[in-house]
């Protein structure tokens, strides 16, 4: 690392860093010291990264639910949504991804698709917006009727027809 670079990184706000290759001890000094200044940055600086605030961890996991169910809803039709595709579009892995959403709700990714998606139909049902059980199907992206109305009956006790 050039004294340039080194310059470079700092004048854009890193706290520290280290150069290849380094002492082991020297990092974990280097640690000590950031973790015993995290209080100071928490209290005084409105835009630290460190986020020990519970109050605005959950803040921050509802705007990031919402903004996944706002991604589902815009394709809700689509039966090709993926995973990957939301975690492309929230720019993290699909393992990070999975974490997250386990974590805000108790299901796994694909299961909090599936619930955005018969919520949806669910909606649209009860407004009759839509007057087929095949046609609340294609609206929320399953192309196999049956297994959406064995789906919609599993989730909600009744039949896509019982609300129709």
């Amino acid at each position: 690392t050039s004294e340039e670079d080194k310059t470079k990184v700092l004048s854009q706000g890193v706290n520290d860093f280290l150069c290849k290759p380094f002492n082991p001890e020297e990092l974990l000094i280097r640690i000590e010291n950031l973790l015993d200044h995290k209080e100071i940055w928490n209290n005084n600086n409105e835009g630290a990264l460190f986020i020990n605030n519970q109050q605005t961890l959950d803040e921050i996991e509802q705007s990031l639910l919402k903004k996944v169910e706002h991604l589902i809803l815009e394709r809700i039709d689509d039966p090709n949504l993926s995973v990957n595709h939301l975690a492309d579009e929230i720019a993290v892995s699909e393992r990070k991804f999975y974490r997250m959403i386990k974590k805000m709700t108790s299901s796994t990714p694909f299961e909090f698709i599936k619930e955005v998606r018969m919520q949806y139909a669910i909606r649209v049902l009860k407004e009759k917006k839509i007057s087929s059980a095949s046609e609340v199907a294609k609206s929320i992206g399953m192309n196999n009727v049956s297994h959406f109305n064995t789906q919609f009956k599993k989730r909600f006790g009744k039949t896509p027809s019982e609300y129709i």
